[in-house]
């Protein structure tokens, strides 16, 4: 018979990495991320900018008439 109160090994990884990703590591995470992605577009030229304007623009399109 188990006892459904204790959490199984798979439960248990899964909160470890929900801690993971909502704690300390996983905000050091993100930041990095959002850091790197500002120098990429610090970094680019005015028309890679352009171009990913009408990529986005054109992605919303294809959602909106899906």
């Amino acid at each position: 018979n188990v006892d459904v109160r204790q959490p199984t090994q798979v439960q248990y990884v899964l909160w470890i990495n929900f801690q993971r990703k909502r704690g300390v590591a996983g905000d050091a995470a993100c930041r990095q991320q959002a850091i790197m992605k500002r120098e990429r577009r610090v970094a680019e030229t005015n028309e890679e900018r352009s171009r990913r304007f009408s990529t986005m623009a054109q992605s919303g399109e294809d959602r909106r008439t899906k």
